[in-house]
């Protein structure tokens, strides 16, 4: 279960005075985000043409506060047994792993071909589904 992401972090090594805080999974490819609490900034850590390659972004927090970390040990549910749980997989996919409330949670949002945004949060410990939600793309227009 989530070899492919063990590996990818084997691959990138300590990451000193940073901790891992989410991951970000999208058409075959692993996005790894690591904290650093020092600088409040985020270090993303993805693979292009086999080379890792890091960037370093602000975070957006409506406060300054220190992010959870993620123990990937915790993971009970890989991504395949995440997808069996949702309603409707069809369509266009994003999967993130990150801590919510003390809670390591699959955060998938897919968009679907009727443009319909599917939001399903599934603890990653035990499989629960903590919240499902689905509106049109349509409905996030500017209003003038």
């Amino acid at each position: 279960m989530l070899d492919d992401l063990k590996e990818f972090l084997k691959e990138i090594g300590n990451v000193e005075g940073k901790y891992l805080v989410s991951c970000f999974y999208q058409d075959d490819n692993w996005k790894v985000d690591f904290f650093d609490s020092k600088e409040h900034k985020i270090y993303t850590y993805t693979k292009v043409e086999g080379k890792i390659v890091i960037n370093k972004d602000d975070i957006f927090q409506k406060e300054n506060k220190e992010l959870e970390v993620l123990d990937i040990e915790k993971i009970k549910i890989g991504k395949l047994e995440a997808l069996d749980k949702l309603s409707d997989p069809n369509g266009k996919m994003i999967l993130i792993l990150q801590v919510i409330d003390s809670k390591v949670v699959w955060n998938i949002t897919i968009i679907t071909p009727e443009f319909n945004i599917l939001n399903t949060k599934i603890n990653a410990e035990n499989g629960e589904i903590l919240n499902e939600s689905k509106e049109s793309i349509f409905s996030f227009k500017k209003s003038q």
